[in-house]
C-alpha cells in the first residue's frame, strides 16, 4: 500500500492544545490549517502563535526570517468543510466522547479519502472514533503533551484497525515535528495517563482528607521525587476539568477504584476552577497566567449565619481587633471582606441587642463602628467587599468602607434605618454619598428603600455582580491580579484617591504628585520598569 506525503496538516481546535499542534507543525515546515467553531477564533489563535513566535525571536531562540515563514504557514480557516486538501487532520477538540465521535464523521466526510485522521485524545478509545469513519485504518492517537511547544513526546496510539502504513508516516511526522514518540496499543488512558491521572487524584484525596496543603504536597513531590512541577501545579496546568474528564473515562472503562476521582476535584470543577487557564484551581493565577503566592490576599468572614451576620458591639470590637492585626502584616497585598453562608454579608445591626442602648452606649456603638471603616479606608492594601446576600444598614455601610464591592445576583442593598426611627450610624450618609451622588443617596436614606444588585451596579453602588456560586472566585481572582502589581505604588494609589476627595482640585495634584516622586527609587520601581523593558513579569518586593 502505498503511504502519502504529508504536505498540509489541518488542525481542529485552536485551544491550548490545537494552537500548540499548529505551531509545532507550522515550524517543522508544514503547512497548516487550523480550524475552531468559527473563523474569528482561528484567527485569534494564529495572531497569538505569531506574537509567541515574535518573543521567540527576541529572545535569540529563533530568527526573525524563521519566525515570519512559519507564520505564513498558519492559515486560519473557518471549519472542518476547508479540510478538503490536507493530508492529516489532527482533531484536538474538549475530552468529550461524543463531541469527538460527531467531529471524526464529519471530517471524514471532508476529506480526500487517502488523507490520515488523528485524535489528540488523552484518553478515549481511538478504537471507538475510527469506527464512525469510512477510513479506519487510516486512524490513530497523536497524543501531544501540553505545553506542545516545550515538551518532546508524543504518544502514538494504535487503534484496532490503525494500519501499519498509517503508523509509520504519523511516526515520522511526530519526529519532524522535534518529537519523541512511544506507542501505546488502544486502552484506556494509554500510557501515560494510566500512570499520572492516579497520581496527580491521590495528591488530590491527600488535600481532600486534610493530610497535607497544595504547597506541601507539590513541595515534597518535586523535592522528594524530582520531577519539575508538583502533582496539584501540573493539574492546575492540564486543566481540571480536563483531569476529571480523564479520571471518569479510566474508572468508568477499568472499573477499578483507583481510578475514581476525588469529590473535591468534581467540587472544582463545579465551580468553574479548573486552573490556570481559568485564573483558580488548587491556586490562583493573575492575567498573565502567573501564579499569586499564598499570603499575599487576606480574607475577612463576618461569622454569624445564624443572625445573618447581623452585627453587634461583640462582633464589630473583633472586626477592629483584627484590622489592627492586618495593618502590622507586611505580606498582605488585599484584602477581602465577606458573610458567613448564602444568605447575607450581613443584614445590618442586631436590633434586639441595639432596641435596648441608652444614647451614650449607642454613641459609642456608632465611634466603634466609624473606627473600623475608618480602618478599612487607610489600610495600604485594597479591601475589596464580596456582597452574597443581604447588605443592609450596618452591613451596607461597612461594605461602602471597603475600597469597591462585588455582589452576587442575589445580593440585596439599603440604608433602612429610617423604618426604625434612626438614621446610619457607620459613615454610610456620607459614604453612600460619595459612591452614588448625593441625589440618590437622598432617596436611599429618606425612603428606606431596598435595591437589588442590578440595580446597584446601575446606579455605581458596587464594581461588577456575579453569580452566587462564582463570586468569591471572582473576587479571589481580582485580589490576585491586585497582589502581583506594585505594592508600594497601589498603597500610594489607594492614599492619593482618598485624601483627594476631601479637597480642591489643585491640591489633590500636589498631592499626586508628591507621590509619584516618592516612587522613584525605590526598588519595586526599579524593578517594574526593569521588568517592562525586559518584557518579562515583574517580581515586586514593596520595597
Amino acid at each position: 500500500m502505498m503511504t502519502i506525503e504529508i504536505r498540509t496538516v489541518g488542525v481542529l481546535g485552536a485551544g491550548q492544545m490545537g494552537s500548540g499542534i499548529a505551531q509545532v507543525a507550522a515550524t517543522a515546515g508544514y503547512t497548516v490549517k487550523l480550524a475552531d467553531v468559527d473563523l474569528e477564533r482561528a484567527t485569534k489563535a494564529t495572531s497569538k502563535i505569531a506574537a509567541m513566535l515574535g518573543k521567540l525571536v527576541e529572545k535569540g531562540k529563533l530568527t526573525a526570517e524563521a519566525a515570519e515563514a512559519t507564520a505564513k504557514r498558519l492559515i486560519p480557516v473557518a471549519g472542518i468543510a476547508d479540510f478538503g486538501d490536507c493530508d492529516l487532520v489532527i482533531e484536538a477538540a474538549t475530552e468529550n466522547v461524543d463531541l469527538k465521535l460527531k467531529l471524526f464523521a464529519a471530517c471524514d466526510a471532508a476529506m480526500k479519502p487517502d488523507a490520515l485522521l488523528a485524535s489528540n485524545t488523552s484518553s478515549i478509545s481511538v478504537t471507538k472514533l475510527a469506527a464512525v469513519t469510512k477510513r479506519p485504518g487510516k486512524v490513530l492517537g497523536m497524543h501531544f503533551m501540553n505545553p506542545v511547544p516545550l515538551m518532546r513526546l508524543v504518544e502514538i496510539v494504535k487503534a484496532v484497525q490503525t494500519e501499519p502504513e498509517t503508523y509509520t508516516t504519523i511516526k515520522e511526522a511526530a519526529e519532524k515535528m522535534g518529537k519523541t514518540v512511544v506507542t501505546s496499543n488502544d486502552a484506556p488512558g494509554f500510557l501515560v495517563n494510566r500512570i499520572l491521572i492516579p497520581m496527580l487524584c491521590e495528591a488530590m484525596f491527600a488535600v481532600q482528607e486534610g493530610v497535607g496543603t497544595p504547597e506541601d504536597i507539590d513541595t515534597g513531590a518535586k523535592l522528594g521525587l524530582n520531577p519539575p512541577m508538583g502533582p496539584l501545579e501540573l493539574a492546575d496546568l492540564i486543566g481540571l476539568d480536563t483531569v476529571l474528564a480523564i479520571a471518569n473515562v479510566l474508572y468508568t472503562d477499568i472499573g477499578d477504584t483507583k481510578y475514581r476521582a476525588p469529590t473535591l476535584l468534581k467540587n472544582l470543577v463545579r465551580a468553574g476552577w479548573v486552573g490556570k487557564k481559568g485564573g483558580r484551581g488548587f491556586y490562583v493565577y493573575d492575567e498573565k497566567g502567573q501564579k499569586v503566592p499564598e499570603g499575599f490576599v487576606g480574607t475577612i468572614t463576618l461569622n454569624r449565619p445564624d443572625k445573618l451576620n447581623a452585627l453587634n458591639a461583640e462582633l464589630v470590637g473583633e472586626l477592629h481587633r483584627v484590622l489592627a492585626e492586618i495593618r502590622r502584616d507586611k505580606d498582605l497585598r488585599a484584602l477581602i471582606v465577606t458573610g458567613a453562608g448564602d444568605k447575607a454579608f450581613a443584614a445590618g445591626a442586631d436590633i434586639a441587642a441595639m432596641s435596648t442602648m441608652t444614647g451614650p452606649e449607642a454613641k459609642a456603638f456608632g465611634e466603634l463602628g466609624h473606627a473600623v471603616g475608618a480602618q478599612m479606608e487607610t489600610l495600604a492594601i485594597p479591601v475589596i467587599a464580596a456582597v452574597n446576600g443581604f447588605a443592609l444598614g450596618g452591613g451596607c455601610e461597612m461594605a461602602l468602607a471597603c475600597d469597591f464591592i462585588h455582589a452576587s445576583t442575589k445580593a440585596k442593598f439599603g440604608q433602612p434605618e429610617v423604618n426604625l426611627g434612626v438614621i446610619p450610624g457607620f459613615g454610610g450618609t456620607n459614604r453612600l454619598a460619595r459612591r452614588v451622588g448625593i441625589g440618590r443617596a437622598r432617596e436611599l436614606c429618606f425612603t428606606g428603600d431596598v435595591i437589588g444588585a442590578e440595580e446597584a451596579l446601575r446606579i455605581g453602588l458596587v464594581n461588577g455582580i456575579h453569580a452566587p456560586e462564582e463570586l468569591l472566585g471572582k473576587v479571589k481572582e481580582i485580589a490576585a491580579k491586585i497582589a502581583t502589581k506594585g505594592p508600594l505604588a497601589v498603597a500610594q494609589a489607594k492614599r492619593v484617591l482618598l485624601r483627594g476627595l476631601d479637597v480642591p482640585l489643585p491640591t489633590a495634584n500636589e498631592l499626586e504628585v508628591q507621590a509619584f516622586a516618592a516612587l522613584f527609587g525605590s526598588e519595586d520601581q526599579r524593578e517594574g520598569m526593569a521588568a517592562f523593558l525586559g518584557k518579562r513579569p515583574a517580581n515586586f518586593v514593596g520595597r
